[in-house]
C-alpha cells in the first residue's frame, strides 16, 4: 500500500477496516484494566482496525496524545486510540491517556495513546458514539481493507493511477468502490 503514498498529488495514505458512513459496523467489547465491569454497563463499542496515519489522513483531530505510527507493530507495546465520548464514558473526571484497556477480561492491556474528537460514524443525526481504534500493524490483516488517500487535487484524477497501482501489486486483487 505504501506505493500509493508516492502517487503525484497524494499528501497522505492509510487504511482501515470500517470507514465512517460506509454502512459497515464493527463492535468490540472493551474493559478498563483492573476494574470489574459494572452490572449493566455497556461494554461493546464501535471500533475499527486502522493503519498508521489514519486519523491524520481522514482529518480526524487528535485532542490529546498521538495516532498510530509504523512502529506500533506486534513487537511493540499494545496501544489503542479512543474518542472523547469513550474517554468520558470510561474515565469520567479522569485523564484517559496512559490508562490500560483490554478487549476481554484477563487479556493484555492496551495503553491509551491518543484521544480523538467525537465524530458521527453512521448517521448525521446521531449523537457521537463511543468509539475506539486498534492499530492494524499489531492485529494482523483482515480479508479486506479500505484505503484512504488525502490529495492536493481532485481525488477523481487519481482513480486510474490508484487502480493501476493496486493491480500491479496483484492482478487478481478485487478492487471496488473507488
Amino acid at each position: 500500500f505504501e506505493r500509493l503514498a508516492t502517487l503525484p498529488g497524494v499528501e497522505s495514505m492509510s487504511y482501515g477496516l470500517v470507514m465512517p458512513f460506509s454502512g459497515s459496523k464493527f463492535m468490540n467489547s472493551i474493559f478498563v484494566e483492573g476494574r470489574p465491569p459494572l452490572s449493566g454497563e455497556q461494554s461493546a463499542f464501535d471500533a475499527s482496525v486502522v493503519g498508521p496515519r489514519y486519523h491524520e489522513t481522514m482529518g480526524i483531530q487528535l485532542v490529546a496524545g498521538r495516532g498510530f505510527r509504523e512502529s506500533d507493530t506486534k513487537g511493540a507495546p499494545s496501544v489503542i486510540v479512543i474518542n472523547e465520548a469513550l474517554a468520558r464514558h470510561l474515565f469520567p473526571n479522569e485523564n484517559a491517556l496512559g490508562k490500560k484497556l483490554s478487549l476481554k477480561t484477563g487479556s493484555p492491556g492496551l495503553e491509551v495513546i491518543g484521544i480523538t474528537q467525537d465524530l458521527k460514524y453512521h448517521d448525521l443525526t446521531e449523537a457521537p458514539l463511543p468509539h475506539f481504534d486498534l492499530p492494524a500493524l499489531q492485529r494482523g490483516y483482515d480479508s479486506y481493507t479500505n484505503i484512504v488517500l488525502r490529495t492536493r487535487n481532485d481525488p477523481a484524477d487519481l482513480i486510474g493511477s490508484v487502480r493501476a497501482e493496486l493491480l500491479s501489486m496483484d492482478p487478481a486483487l478485487p478492487v471496488s468502490g473507488i
